[in-house]
């Protein structure tokens, strides 16, 4: 079998705080949300993240859409704009919304956790939430605060019916049920929003081993990049049976992972730099 990368899309940190202000979060500051070590809103380092001077970076696109990148394969960037931020967070506890289910929503998730903040997440990354959680889950002081839910949906409805609640999933979940995505910081010292060209500038920087294991630099310096992004794949076959269909299963896959496709899902977006080589160098061994 020939495994295809075929789209991305982020994974928003969606929260149900009331003010209509945009929320930062460090890195640093997700992870300890989400293992339970900050447990209020105004803690002072979520105070520190959102009362502070920010970069917003906007990239350089071709007629397609795409972003242009340079010789060395780093997205270009048209402009940048700084501005400071002020955000008096309320004196209310958090509650944290997992997924109760295996998903690759939380094997990539709790991935970035333990990628960018190692100190704090100890635990290596698992398609299992609670397996992957750094401590006592069902600790005394985790009841209540600490609840999952089953599925992106189940997630994003429990969200949206608990106030000062923060969960993971995809940002069109965030529309349907009014829940606000994050500005997460990276590497840089930026902080990006889950859009398409902050993923794209992120995952197009992935590498890939001989085995077809892609790794995703979470210390990137790229600077509007978006870090907690996922991958897609279609499966082909090398030694396809009716050879007489093979030029029409490539015309079909190079369709599929091309953003005239990719863009008609929501919450996906086509993939670029080393994802785009290996894909196409993928779609060639089919036959």
């Amino acid at each position: 079998m020939v495994h295809i990368p075929a789209a991305a899309a982020p994974i928003a940190l969606l929260h149900n705080l009331p003010a209509k202000s945009q929320l930062y979060l460090s890195p640093e500051t997700a992870a300890k949300i989400f293992a339970g070590e900050i447990t209020r809103w105004n803690d002072p380092a979520i105070a520190k993240d959102n009362n502070r001077q920010v970069t917003q970076v906007v990239y350089k696109k071709d007629k397609q859409g795409d972003l242009i990148k340079d010789a060395k394969g780093n997205a270009v960037v048209l402009r940048t704009a700084k501005k400071n931020i002020t955000y008096t967070l309320p004196n209310q506890p958090i509650t944290v919304i997992y997924r109760s289910d295996r998903s690759g929503t939380s094997g990539n998730f709790t991935a970035w956790l333990r990628g960018v903040a190692p100190t704090t997440w100890t635990k290596s990354q698992n398609d299992t939430f609670v397996t992957a959680f750094p401590g006592n889950i069902n600790a005394p002081g985790n009841i209540g605060r600490i609840v999952g839910a089953n599925s992106s949906t189940g997630v994003a409805q429990l969200a949206a019916k608990t106030k000062y609640s923060i969960t993971y999933a995809e940002v069109s979940y965030g529309t349907k049920y009014n829940l606000k995505s994050t500005a997460v910081g990276n590497a840089s010292g930026n902080f990006a929003l889950p859009t398409g060209d902050a993923t794209a500038a992120f995952l197009g920087s992935a590498t890939v081993d001989a085995k077809g294991i892609f790794k995703f630099d979470y210390a990137t310096k790229e600077a509007g990049a978006y870090t907690i992004g996922v991958i897609t794949y279609m499966l082909g076959d090398s030694d396809y049976k009716d050879k007489a269909a093979v030029p029409a299963i490539k015309q079909w896959a190079n369709l599929v992972i091309s953003p005239a496709c990719t863009n008609l899902a929501p919450d996906f977006i086509a993939i670029t730099g080393n994802l785009k080589k290996y894909a196409d160098a993928a779609i060639a061994k089919l036959g």
